[in-house]
């Protein structure tokens, strides 16, 4: 039996999305856009960071050169909301999906290297995760200590 990396890419960009909206809904509206501590980005900042990533991701996988991120971008007032967040995340996840394609074992360069597309799109779900955690502590900053992708 072969891997499916293309299905496997999907369930894993698709999952890290799904749990970006349970802990997103269950996050506090009011807190959103407030930074924890001066210097400390906000949960919006940190969530448009991973759909900007992933919009780059997306155009570096069809060939197109990214825009430039300098510094951590802050959360246009558009999308700071709770549900337009979750669209974002949802949406760039499907650009990286849709820029991969079906052939996923193929090649895509970028400065400094070179890997097969499911290996550079995987990095996406890897990156949502890993500030997923930093939402889940700013909830817990804010005394909501619950676990909300599990239910």
């Amino acid at each position: 039996m072969s891997l499916d990396l293309h299905a496997l890419l999907k369930e894993r960009l698709r999952e890290a999305a799904t749990l970006w909206a349970k802990d997103l809904r269950a996050h506090d509206p009011e807190h959103l856009t407030v930074e924890p501590k001066e210097g400390v980005r906000s949960a919006a900042d940190i969530a448009w960071e991973c759909v900007l990533t992933n919009r780059r991701l997306a155009m570096r996988i069809r060939g197109e050169e990214p825009f430039t991120l300098d510094g951590f971008p802050a959360c246009p007032p558009e999308f700071a909301t709770i549900p337009a967040l979750i669209k974002a995340l949802s949406e760039s996840t499907d650009e990286i999906l849709a820029a991969a394609g079906d052939d996923v074992e193929r090649e895509v360069s970028y400065p400094g290297g070179s890997e097969s597309v499911f290996a550079y799109a995987e990095f996406a779900g890897i990156h949502m995760m890993y500030h997923l955690g930093q939402i889940n502590y700013i909830q817990t900053l804010y005394g909501d200590p619950a676990v909300h992708w599990r239910g």
